[in-house]
């Protein structure tokens, strides 16, 4: 049974759909921990199946938009670069970004991810709407602020502007090590806060969730919610890069919408 998560702010805007989903597909079982079929994968560059990728998108944007709906996707580089998407014509090649906004009807702005943090954004006022795809180098980089600033040129007001944090690794199992935690703070100096050696471990690990959590708020954003979804933590239900590498079992990326 193919299920997503919602945010419990983004669901009560009229003018919006959005979804979290995981990596239970149809017909999948939630005790398969180890990942032995790709089930709701939604990346095409670890799918051996595109067909069976192609098929998993569509189903995921027709249950958050209904038949009509249009999958607007990017070639993630980890970057705090952003788009603007007015048609899809505009991803008849995918732009290597991390963040797009719109403000057209009928185009499901999707990120990809397995440990990053997909953040999904949409003004409660305006039919603006936003997604960014988190990983350490793009939230440390600023594609969160860019990303609002990219909706404020369609006409937003941060200040109405809802963030939500989708599944992502847990800084209790994001383990970076000293090396890692330097230069984390040599990019940005806010890391620091966000960097800690959890209890009977000696190594450090590093909180993205609450790091991109605190970008929002150093954006003005006031209205954030996090949905705690450790996906390490829980291989059964969402795919994770980092579980993979320990646990081996297949890949995939899980798909984050937002829609009009």
């Amino acid at each position: 049974m193919i299920r997503f998560e919602q945010d419990k702010n983004l669901i009560k805007i009229e003018h919006v759909n959005h979804g979290f989903f995981g990596r239970l597909g149809e017909g999948k079982s939630e005790g398969d921990s180890q990942g032995e079929r790709e089930d709701f994968n939604c990346s095409y560059v670890i799918s051996k199946d595109p067909i069976q990728v192609k098929s998993n998108r569509s189903l995921a944007a027709n249950m958050i938009g209904g038949d009509n709906i249009k999958i607007a996707a990017l070639s993630q580089i980890h970057s705090n670069k952003t788009i603007i998407i007015d048609e899809l014509s505009d991803l008849d090649i995918l732009p290597k970004v991390d963040g797009m906004v719109s403000a057209t009807k009928d185009i499901a702005l999707a990120i990809l991810t397995a440990d990053c943090a997909p953040v999904l954004f949409a003004d409660k006022i305006k039919p603006i709407i936003g997604a960014a795809h988190a990983g350490w180098e793009g939230a440390l980089g600023g594609i969160i602020e860019n990303t609002i600033l990219a909706m404020e040129k369609l006409g937003a007001n941060r200040g109405n502007i809802i963030a939500s944090i989708g599944p992502t690794i847990s800084g209790d199992a994001y383990e970076i090590g000293s090396s890692q935690a330097k230069k984390l703070i040599l990019i940005n100096p806010n890391a620091k806060d966000f960097i800690f050696a959890p209890k009977g471990k000696e190594r450090e690990h590093f909180n993205l969730p609450a790091f991109v959590q605190n970008e929002l708020k150093n954006s003005a954003i006031t209205d954030i919610n996090n949905l705690n979804i450790c996906t390490y933590s829980r291989p059964e239900e969402y795919f994770s890069h980092r579980y993979f590498t320990h646990h081996k079992g297949n890949q995939g990326r899980q798909i984050s919408i937002i829609s009009l």
